[in-house]
């Protein structure tokens, strides 16, 4: 007599998951390898992937500038004025400053704020609009202040006022034509950080670049017409001194670029054309 347990459907899927069970188990051994293997392809690609991030930071900083300077172009033509783009000024508390800097009306957020963004933040300005009274303009930031992405700044020598101009060094293995004359950014008296902030009114030296009615350039000081704007990015940061309370003190510290020089040797640089105030990104391109 035959005793053998019939066949069924549910012993077929329970022998199913047992013969299942034994070919997908895995080893220690096998275990080990594999997690051998994830960690020598992560040690690989993690330095590649903070590259690619820089890369990223530089972008970003890049097209934030094209997009701004544009809107600070539009707003001149639109409403039909002078559009400056000012930067924050390092150091301006000291010297021609320091009497501006004592009648200051901002709060302790907003001053720690403009210390903390030397070298990487700007604003929109207007001094007088379509619709202004004769005689009586109404000065207003058409923006608050904006800083670049963390990790970018302005190029420190785009602030100096040491030299007339400073040529970078552009013509080496990476690009033999052309050389740049980079002058540094102009300088006017005008309202800082807000148009009520100062009691004296505009009395602040602010680096600027600024658009006529037109869209075109405005002329530099002393200069008898509109000349090209080049304003180089660089990867680096300005990490003021900070007291016990972690408040940023009055100090002159210098920004640092990393590595040193980048924005001369490695350069992304926003390049606005005179006549037509519109800005295009060079970068440095093997020959």
């Amino acid at each position: 007599m035959n005793c053998r347990r019939p066949i069924t459907f549910s012993n077929r899927r329970q022998s199913a998951r047992t013969a299942f069970a034994r070919v997908a188990a895995f080893t220690l051994i096998e275990m080990l390898l594999v997690i051998t293997i994830i960690g020598i392809i992560a040690g690989l690609t993690l330095p590649h992937i903070g590259g690619l991030t820089k890369a990223n930071v530089m972008t970003a900083a890049t097209r934030q500038m094209l997009d701004d300077v544009a809107y600070a172009r539009q707003k001149a033509i639109q409403n039909r004025t002078i559009v400056y783009m000012v930067f924050v000024p390092p150091g301006f508390w000291e010297n021609t400053n320091a009497v501006a800097f004592n009648n200051l009306n901002v709060d302790r957020d907003q001053l720690t704020n403009l210390l903390v963004h030397q070298y990487s933040a700007y604003a929109m300005l207007t001094l007088k609009n379509v619709g202004d009274q004769v005689g009586r303009p109404y000065p207003r930031y058409l923006t608050d202040w904006k800083p670049l992405p963390q990790g970018v700044i302005f190029a420190p020598d785009k602030f100096s006022l040491a030299n007339t101009n400073y040529i970078t060094n552009w013509t080496s293995l990476l690009s033999p034509q052309p050389v740049y004359t980079v002058p540094p950014f102009a300088q006017a008296m005008l309202p800082f950080p807000t148009v009520d902030a100062a009691t004296n009114g505009p009395n602040f030296s602010l680096p600027f670049i600024a658009f006529n009615s037109k869209g075109q350039l405005i002329p530099r000081p002393g200069q008898p017409g509109p000349q090209d704007e080049f304003i180089p990015l660089s990867r680096g940061s300005y990490l003021p001194l900070r007291d016990s309370n972690n408040v940023p003190l009055l100090a002159d510290i210098p920004p640092v670029e990393t590595p040193a020089g980048n924005s001369t040797s490695n350069f992304n640089i926003i390049h606005i054309n005179a006549l037509t105030g519109r800005a295009k990104v060079e970068r440095p391109e093997l020959q």
